[in-house]
């Protein structure tokens, strides 16, 4: 019994230094080899880089409401890119675990807007929450196919390093 009461304390405390609901309801799946271990590239913060188009519905039951999240830059622990048509600030990476977890912020007029998510088998993942609206949204998106096949046509993939098939600057 005491076991669980400490995990369960860890849990409480990760959750608040993380901001709330956001780092439980992401970490509970993964913690403790919940999930068998995924390929290679599910743990690797490149497959970030792209644009990708989130679901913002407010209930599950409720029409689309499409928005664009583009990562343009991913170096060592950090990102950058646009998400609801503005940059973001604050773009962090976690990889240490058998996917890509991130996290980063948005302001508007109501105040700050704390995002994060969950890359997982090439699909995202997240939650966004908002203390100046009092919400906490549910969303998931998928990623935008390229529309040209290669932006480096003459080079092997293998070669092709330092740039993503968009042309996104890569930082090893």
């Amino acid at each position: 019994m005491r076991s669980i009461r400490s995990k369960q304390l860890s849990r409480w405390v990760l959750c608040s230094m993380l901001g709330g609901a956001v780092a439980l309801v992401l970490l509970s799946d993964t913690v403790g080899g919940a999930h068998p271990p995924q390929d290679a590239d599910s743990s690797d913060p490149r497959a970030l880089l792209g644009t990708w188009k989130v679901d913002l519905r407010p209930t599950p039951d409720a029409e689309p409401n499409y928005k664009e999240f583009e990562v343009k830059a991913v170096d060592g622990n950090t990102f950058s890119g646009t998400f609801y048509g503005t940059d973001f600030e604050e773009g962090r990476i976690n990889a240490d675990w058998d996917v890509v977890f991130f996290a980063f912020v948005t302001e508007d007029a109501s105040g700050a807007y704390n995002h994060s998510g969950a890359l997982r088998d090439g699909a995202m993942e997240g939650l966004s929450h908002s203390l100046g609206r009092n919400f906490l949204s549910v969303w998931r998106a998928t990623k935008v196919e390229s529309r040209s096949r290669s932006a480096h046509p003459a080079l092997p993939r293998s070669e092709r390093r330092g740039r993503s098939e968009k042309g996104h600057h890569i930082v090893p």
